[in-house]
């Protein structure tokens, strides 16, 4: 893999467009789409014929016109339900569909494909991607999410004509008829790398992307082909456009293997078990209420993790909505996402909400800061005094009998100062981290007089006695 495109990656700045060759012996190509359209029967003057027929020289005609010429005898209705029938029926996505989902801080998929295969390959235990094709909807988009954009129409979930790109009209009126869908793809073109995967140097598409992203200046993308000749290699280079002369399933593995998952561990468990994230902070945020309403000047923990970043969210939106006074609350973490959560909550306040990060060397997969215990107590003592009530909001990898356990040995030192520095300690963890971790790092013994645990399966915890009476 090319060396810049590598650092791309790793900045956060490659935006993947995803083409038919994603989608091939499942759904017909191109190629076959025409000739189903050139073959299907129309009606002219009573007479049954087709299109095949009509046209002189229809093996020259390509997908756009075919599809030009439909609408013209079939109209709209007619060509929605063959694009909704050939693409619309439901097929398990494949291997190189999941791997998209891997690519290092990728989390919009552009696709000009019809079909669902990119969007069903994300599933439980993570959150599906919303799927989008209309640039109005993007202003909905929760923060953080994973986007499949779909701007020339999606088979299941366009309802109208007007939200597909096919015929050669479409092509040409693209830009003035989808204003909002062509700015946000040329705003991203011009800010990002583009990587075109399963794209042919023929493809309409691609060419129509490049040529309108060029006409605002020059943008850098790259594609991947495993055959390409030197006019079309020429030509391309030209453009903008890199090509990575290789098979695309290789160069997908070839990226994850430079970039190993754990180094995205944050990312990846962000998307997971959503739901129950949302029921443990909606419990966790009770707690922490009922504490501010009972003390003068409370000092809140929130540890590094998924879980704990839902609940400095939910935090943040209840301070938006006015139903926490923050004027006697001190936030303690070692997390730059906690600290993206609440920061809207910090402007609102004005000031009166006070937030303090623990430093440290940062362990990239977590994004947690990660003092040694001894720069992790002195950081901390410098906010306590006898009248402030310290709780703690902690995460676990694992919960069993020998307490509580990560798999960071990294993050054993700031998890046990936070829990030593609070007169309260709320462990947060859904139904999946109770179990045994072989190999884990025990940060903490169970102390049943200042410990509770607030997951989402209260059930699941029932038949371990340590625990059986601090469950939330």
């Amino acid at each position: 893999m090319e060396t810049y495109l590598g650092d791309c990656f790793a900045k956060g700045n490659v935006q993947v467009f995803v083409g038919s060759g994603l989608s091939a012996n499942m759904y017909p190509t191109s190629a076959e789409l025409r000739d189903k359209l050139l073959d299907d029967p129309i009606y002219v003057n009573g007479a049954q014929t087709n299109l095949r027929i009509i046209l002189s020289k229809a093996n020259e005609v390509s997908l756009e016109d075919a599809a030009e010429f439909y609408e013209l005898y079939k109209k709209s209705d007619g060509l929605l339900r063959v694009i909704r029938a050939v693409y619309g029926d439901a097929k398990r996505s494949l291997d190189i569909h999941h791997k998209l989902w891997q690519l290092p801080n990728i989390r919009w998929l552009y696709t000009t494909n019809f079909d669902c295969l990119i969007e069903d390959a994300l599933g439980r235990p993570k959150q599906p991607p919303e799927v989008i094709t209309r640039g109005t909807d993007i202003v909905d988009i929760p923060r953080g999410r994973r986007v499949v954009f779909k701007p020339h129409g999606c088979a299941r979930r366009s309802v109208d004509r007007s939200e597909f790109v096919i015929t050669r009209n479409d092509y040409l009126n693209y830009s003035h008829r989808r204003t909002l869908e062509m700015l946000k793809t040329l705003y991203d073109l011009s800010t990002k790398v583009f990587l075109f995967l399963g794209y042919s140097l023929r493809d309409l598409n691609m060419r129509h992307i490049i040529t309108e992203a060029n006409r605002i200046g020059a943008v850098r993308s790259y594609a991947v082909l495993k055959d390409a000749y030197d006019p079309e290699y020429s030509y391309w280079r030209d453009l903008g456009v890199t090509l990575i002369q290789q098979d695309l399933d290789h160069f997908l593995s070839e990226v994850l293997e430079t970039f190993p998952a754990y180094e995205f561990e944050f990312d990846e468990k962000e998307d997971m078990r959503v739901a129950e994230k949302d029921e443990i902070s909606n419990k966790a945020l009770l707690e922490l209420k009922q504490a501010i309403s009972q003390s003068s000047s409370l000092a809140v923990i929130i540890d590094a993790g998924s879980t704990t970043a839902s609940l400095a969210k939910a935090l943040s939106r209840e301070v938006l909505a006015g139903g926490i006074s923050v004027e006697n609350i001190h936030i303690i973490t070692n997390s730059p996402p906690v600290m993206d959560e609440l920061t809207p909550a910090v402007r609102h306040s004005k000031g009166n909400l006070r937030v303090t990060v623990i430093g440290g060397p940062q362990r990239f997969g977590t994004r947690a800061y990660t003092p040694n215990e001894e720069s992790a107590k002195t950081q901390l003592r410098s906010f306590q005094n006898s009248k402030t009530v310290t709780l703690a909001f902690i995460g676990a990898t694992a919960i069993d009998e020998s307490g509580l356990k990560t798999k960071t040995e990294d993050e054993v030192a700031i998890k046990e100062a936070f829990i030593d520095a609070a007169s309260h300690v709320y462990v947060l963890v859904d139904h999946s981290k109770i179990r045994r971790l072989t190999g884990g790092h025990v940060f903490s013994g169970w102390q049943k007089d200042r410990m509770t645990i607030v997951t989402d399966r209260k059930k699941e915890m029932e038949d371990m006695k340590p625990f059986c009476k601090a469950i939330r």
